[in-house]
């Protein structure tokens, strides 16, 4: 599943990312095993569609990523 990062999350913020996440970004959900290292308040995440290696980003920066009919993105600021 697509989710849309709706803040940057920076090094500073997350000492594990090998990067700065930046807003408006996307992100896959990881659905493979994590082997208890996402804390309960991160999911895992990707680059790219089944790919690895997978890294925490918190809960309350992203937010899935909707399309609308004709198959556009929608950002999760706006109302469908």
């Amino acid at each position: 599943m697509k989710y849309i990062l709706t803040r940057d999350v920076l090094i500073s913020e997350c000492k594990w990312l090998q990067r700065d996440f930046l807003k408006g970004e996307i992100l896959y959900l990881y659905e493979g095993a994590t082997y208890n290292c996402i804390s309960k308040r991160g999911f895992p995440f990707t680059e790219s569609l089944e790919s690895s290696p997978f890294f925490e980003i918190p809960q309350n920066a992203v937010t899935t990523l909707r399309y609308d009919m004709d198959g556009n993105p929608i950002g999760p600021f706006e109302e469908i």
